[in-house]
This record gives structure tokens, sequence and C-alpha cells, in this order.
């Protein structure tokens, strides 16, 4: 099972899109599987459903949801508190 580690607060980031500004919310996180280490901006639906800092699990596999072009991960991710 992957692990994503949560390293930062909410944070709005406001960007350029074909139908003009949008915002989306976003943390600072590291995913980490047994292949590999990559920093990444986990996005969040708000500020007030950010994650606390720490480890949390997450389901890979079972995220995986059926695309117009094949598997598709979700845009929020699913993520459980690491135990201990």
């Amino acid at each position: 099972m992957a692990k994503i580690t949560i390293q930062s607060g909410p944070k709005k980031v406001t960007r350029e899109g074909k139908n003009g500004e949008y915002t989306k919310v976003t943390q600072q996180a590291v995913l980490e599987t047994v292949s590999m280490k990559i920093p990444l901006d986990l996005e969040i639906e708000s500020v007030e459903t950010a994650f606390p800092l720490g480890v949390y699990n997450w389901d890979s596999e079972a995220s995986l949801k059926a695309g117009k072009y094949g598997p598709e991960l979700p845009r929020y991710y699913n993520l459980t508190p690491a135990k201990a």
C-alpha cells in the first residue's frame, strides 16, 4: 500500500485556464511506494477538509475507477491515517 506524508497546511492556488481563472486548494505531500518516493501537490476539496500533518495510507488500486480511455485516478485522494 502506498504511503502519503502530508508536509504542509492547505494553500490556495489561482491559475489561468482556458475558461478564465480558477482556484484550487493543495497541500504539499510526499508519495512513497515500494519503487518510488516523489513530492506532489495533493489537491483537496477545500481549506476546511485539509488533512492534518502526518502519515497516511493510500490504497491506490482501490482508488482506480473506469474512465473514458481506461483506468483513472480520482481527483481527490481517500487517505486513512497510518497506524504507528
